[in-house]
């Protein structure tokens, strides 16, 4: 999935002869990088991370479980 820049325009006109344009560019978030693994969510950043701890803890539980499960 590609991530594009949104761009919001915003022209003023005070009377018919000026006006004022504004430009608004935001660049979608890069998302959380861990290890060579990135998570792009287009949520906030501590959502993020947050996903990527309840991962690690599963991954955790997982070789305790694997451990006990084998005696070693």
């Amino acid at each position: 999935m590609q991530a594009y820049a949104q761009t919001k325009n915003i022209v003023i006109n005070s009377n018919p002869d000026t006006s004022v344009s504004i430009e608004q560019t935001t660049t979608p978030s890069a998302g959380i990088e861990v290890g060579g693994v990135k998570l792009i969510t287009d949520l906030p950043w501590y959502i993020d991370t947050v996903i990527i701890m309840a991962i690690i803890g599963i991954i955790y539980v997982g070789k305790k479980f694997v451990d006990k499960f084998f005696n070693v």
